[in-house]
């Protein structure tokens, strides 16, 4: 299923200058700041109305993902270069397209916006952190890092900085012009997406011989990630929620991630690392489809009980 040729693979690299790097920082800030305009005190109040729907919720998202995903890793032995883009989408906070999944799902959008806020501003720490955490466990992973030269230190300062800063200032705009946050996060959110399409667009279009070569074990790899994801929300939300509504929305705050945030941390900072940025680009697309797989799924679901 997985024919990899595992140096092949890890040798890949997606060659970006200095100034295409420099857009990626940007579209980083900008992404993290449109997100920011959104956060609101209710977001913050239910920790306190519900605190461990909210708390397990999270643990499950923060941890359990990226734990679940190194087993997985482990279990296939897969390429360091492919290990690593699959440790950073899991990394990942579900990001607006859990929300918007758990609306069309009749889920608890409540909660769900909740825990995408705050997976979001965990973020800030919990991704360079998991990232050279779990990174470490894996001996391929380590090496490759090694190889690269990365600066663990300086990545997880940049990190910061590129997360924390934006989201500090969206915030502070947020509280002081709750209205005018509105208006420009109406234009911000689109424009930030369309800015993530032109440079997956430019990406792939780049680099198609690649997706040619390497494209079915890709593809194979996440769509298995993608339901051990989906699996470990479905298992985490049976045993620890109690209301239906959050029960699918946890499946989906689990089963879908920021795959946009991942893929541009993994152009910026880790030397466009082929491998990496074809799994993420690939389960950014596949987690669309499965979230409306399932989205369909509850919709009949609740027409049968009507």
């Amino acid at each position: 299923m997985f024919d990899f040729d595992m140096e092949a693979i890890d040798r890949v690299v997606i060659s970006m200058d200095s100034t295409m790097q420099g857009i990626l920082a940007a579209i980083l800030i900008f992404m993290m700041f449109s997100v920011a305009l959104g956060l609101r005190g209710s977001h913050f109040t239910r920790i306190v109305q519900a605190p461990g729907d909210v708390v397990s919720g999270l643990l499950v998202q923060v941890i359990g993902l990226p734990a679940v995903t190194m087993a997985f890793i482990h279990l296939l032995q897969l390429p360091a270069s492919i290990a690593l883009g699959l440790i950073i989408v899991a990394s990942c906070p579900g990001g607006n397209v859990s929300n918007f999944f758990a609306r069309i799902s009749h889920a608890n959008v409540a909660y769900s916006i909740t825990l995408t806020a705050l997976s979001g501003i965990f973020a800030v720490l919990m991704i360079p952190i998991s990232v050279l955490f779990w990174g470490g466990l894996y001996e391929p992973i380590d090496l490759l890092l090694k190889e690269i030269d990365l600066d663990r230190g300086l990545f997880f300062i940049r990190i910061f900085a590129m997360l924390g800063f934006p989201l500090f200032v969206g915030m502070m705009i947020a509280h002081k012009h709750p209205d005018f946050a509105d208006r420009l996060q109406k234009k911000a959110v689109p424009l930030s997406v369309v800015l993530l399409g032109v440079l997956i667009v430019i990406t792939v279009s780049q680099n198609s011989d690649l997706l040619f070569s390497f494209g079915p074990s890709i593809l194979s790899v996440v769509v298995l990630h993608n339901i051990v994801a989906f699996a470990l929300g479905g298992i985490a939300a049976a045993l620890l929620m109690k209301e239906r509504g959050k029960f699918r929305t946890l499946i989906f705050e689990v089963g879908l991630q920021n795959t946009g945030l991942a893929l541009v941390i993994l152009l910026s900072e880790f030397q466009g690392l082929g491998g990496a940025a074809l799994i993420t680009a690939t389960w950014g697309i596949w987690h669309m489809v499965t979230g409306f797989g399932l989205a369909g799924l509850f919709r009949l679901q609740d027409k049968k009980h009507d």
